[in-house]
């Protein structure tokens, strides 16, 4: 009975920790919610010409689309990387 709970509780966590998302509140500043995801990465400086395939990746915040991250992690306009 014991074992039985232990593995119920275990298996309510862990589909808990899958499904937490970030939320339009949680975001940094300078940041914004994807509910679709956008890019598997985040694009950065180094590689802002990287074409991003039209996939829903999971919601998570990040740069406005015509931003890039910067080595300060601060999303900035490409011309100005």
């Amino acid at each position: 009975m014991k074992f039985f709970i232990f593995v119920a509780l275990f298996a309510i966590a862990l589909v808990a920790g899958v499904y937490s998302k970030p939320s339009r509140d949680d975001c940094p500043a300078g940041m914004e919610f994807h509910p679709c995801g956008y890019c598997r990465e985040e694009r950065t400086c180094e590689n802002k010409d990287r074409p991003c395939p039209i996939i829903c990746y999971p919601p998570r915040c990040g740069c406005p689309y015509d931003k890039v991250l910067n080595r300060n992690n601060v999303c900035v306009y490409h011309d100005e990387c």
